[in-house]
């Protein structure tokens, strides 16, 4: 009754003033430590289906959900939708050095939104082939796991997803980047 709004935690998230902020499939939910609040859809979210939060580097909320991308407003306690977004499934949000907020949308495009100038850019793999996750290390390279297995990095200069042409590893389901020991970790769904 004063918990969460739904067992199946998706994503979570602390922010600037120490609250956690947690992503349900039925919810947003915030504790302060002592209650949780539960941010209703009708007044403020596109939709309760939660898939990610994230902090940008100055301290703002991000919430992706199945209906588009959303930033929080603390001075009005609404969440603004970045209109290119709308209708569209949001994953894996994630902040360059730069500040620039990348993310998965449906059709598995990796987008990168410029939130200062307001404009967005999509990556695809060549031939279209969906792009299931990506990291960004803390040098701002990007690497990036497709369907197929294929392991890719953006090259900076032609701005485009290259292969690293290594052999497909089936079923990946994350990547991520080592901060001090310049590995990249790749999980799979049955394989670890």
């Amino acid at each position: 009754e004063d918990g969460l709004c739904n067992n199946y935690i998706s994503c979570c998230a602390q922010d600037a003033y120490g609250f956690m902020w947690f992503g349900t499939r039925t919810g947003l939910n915030r504790f302060n430590s002592k209650t949780f609040y539960m941010f209703p859809e009708a007044s403020l979210l596109v939709s309760n289906n939660i898939y990610d939060i994230e902090k940008s580097p100055t301290g703002e909320m991000w919430v992706s959900t199945e209906k588009g991308l959303q930033k929080y407003d603390y001075q009005t306690n609404t969440f603004n939708l970045i209109d290119f977004t709308e209708g569209i499934s949001c994953y894996s949000l994630q902040f360059d050095q730069k500040g620039n907020l990348w993310m998965l949308q449906y059709g598995r495009s990796l987008v990168k939104y410029d939130k200062e100038s307001n404009t967005h850019t999509n990556y695809m793999y060549k031939d279209g082939k969906p792009i299931v996750a990506f990291t960004i290390t803390p040098q701002d390279d990007i690497w990036a796991a497709t369907a197929n297995g294929d392991i890719v990095f953006m090259d900076k200069n032609h701005k485009e997803l290259v292969s690293m042409g290594i052999t497909p590893i089936k079923d990946i389901s994350t990547i991520w980047a080592s901060p001090q020991d310049n590995l990249l970790l790749i999980g799979t769904i049955d394989n670890g």
